[in-house]
């Protein structure tokens, strides 16, 4: 089951990179912050759109070295039966993910807009999936 779990981690690996990509080669706003703006009546300027656009490419930055550590842990020490590495992992995959999740989920509540929390959701249920499948 190790190499399921090692193929899992990749998996949600390379979800991130897809995510990471998302957002740091976006030009804002991305389609759903666009449509918050609408409904705020709230017309973003070009300086929220330049500040928008900055932390983008910072969080999509960070999601990508993330992404890179998590393939890296899974396919080197993860594979090799690790103990630590699967915790490592279990632990910064929570710690990336629980907040993506949250934060995405009550704009979404708040604002009836569709946001990402699905995805980052399927990728904290790929991270949790392979660590309990590392362990048998």
């Amino acid at each position: 089951m190790l190499s399921y779990s090692v193929i899992l981690f990749c998996l949600a690996g390379l979800g991130i990179v897809v995510m990471a990509l998302r957002y740091g080669l976006a030009e804002p706003p991305l389609e759903y912050h666009a449509e918050m703006f609408r409904q705020a009546g709230a017309p973003p300027h070009d300086v929220h759109l330049m500040l928008i656009g900055g932390l983008y490419r910072v969080i999509g930055a960070a999601m990508f070295s993330f992404a890179i550590f998590q393939i890296g842990i899974s396919l080197g020490p993860i594979a090799n039966g690790e103990i630590w590495a699967r915790w490592l992992l279990l632990i910064t995959g929570l710690v990336l993910g629980i907040p993506s999740v949250m934060v995405s989920l009550e704009m979404e509540r708040i604002t009836k807009v569709n946001t990402p929390w699905r995805i980052a959701a399927g990728l904290l249920v790929l991270t949790v999936l392979a660590f309990v499948l590392s362990w048998f």
